[in-house]
């Protein structure tokens, strides 16, 4: 995976471990918020990756990306205080 995407995947799930026992409403923005500010700190090999996708395998490299966030989101779900209202894990097709 490309350097950029590797940083980008480890922030979110260093925040989500971070995250775990925080309040619910923490935990749900922290990995979005997370995603967003390490994209952006690269912001024009975001830019190029997104145009060179198809030739790069976009769509595979996409999908080890969100497997791993979704592990890392599920893991840290786990840890909430109260109860889900929806069971975490078979949200995403990973």
């Amino acid at each position: 995976m490309n350097p950029h995407l590797t940083d980008v995947t480890e922030a979110v799930e260093l925040v989500c471990k971070k995250q775990g026992g925080e309040p619910l409403r923490e935990m749900v923005t922290a990995p979005g918020t997370t995603f967003l500010q390490a994209k952006m700190r690269d912001a024009e090999t975001s830019i190029a990756l997104y145009s060179v996708s198809s030739d790069v395998d976009g769509a595979k490299i996409a999908q080890r990306m969100g497997t791993r966030f979704h592990k890392a989101i599920v893991g840290m779900l786990a840890t909430a205080g109260g109860p889900l209202l929806t069971d975490p894990q078979p949200l995403l097709p990973y």
